[in-house]
């Protein structure tokens, strides 16, 4: 993917399909994306990896609100489709999210 091609990925909501997509994946496999100075890298994450970065974005205070409260529909659909994550999930955001039916 070039840098153009992610770019009109990302402005057509590409982040909420990134989530979608990492969300619905059965081989226990995220893909992350940054960003460097020579372009885009692709890494992958397991879905732990993904829920704790998701969780620490969440905690921080400083992000915008907006910021924060999409954090947390990402780590409701993570647990979602990965269920045995909800034992992993600290409990004032058990509190604030549903145990998924397993």
């Amino acid at each position: 993917m070039t840098e153009k091609q992610f770019y009109d990925w990302q402005t057509v909501g590409g982040t909420d399909d990134v989530m979608r997509y990492a969300a619905s994946l059965s081989d226990d496999l995220i893909w992350r994306i940054a960003e460097n100075g020579d372009g885009f890298i692709f890494s992958v994450v397991t879905p732990d990896e993904a829920l704790r970065d998701k969780i620490d974005c969440h905690s921080d205070q400083k992000r915008r609100q907006s910021k924060r409260i999409k954090d947390l529909a990402d780590i409701a659909r993570l647990v979602e489709s990965h269920p045995e994550l909800w034992e992993v999930l600290p409990t004032e955001l058990r509190s604030q999210i549903d145990q998924p039916v397993q």
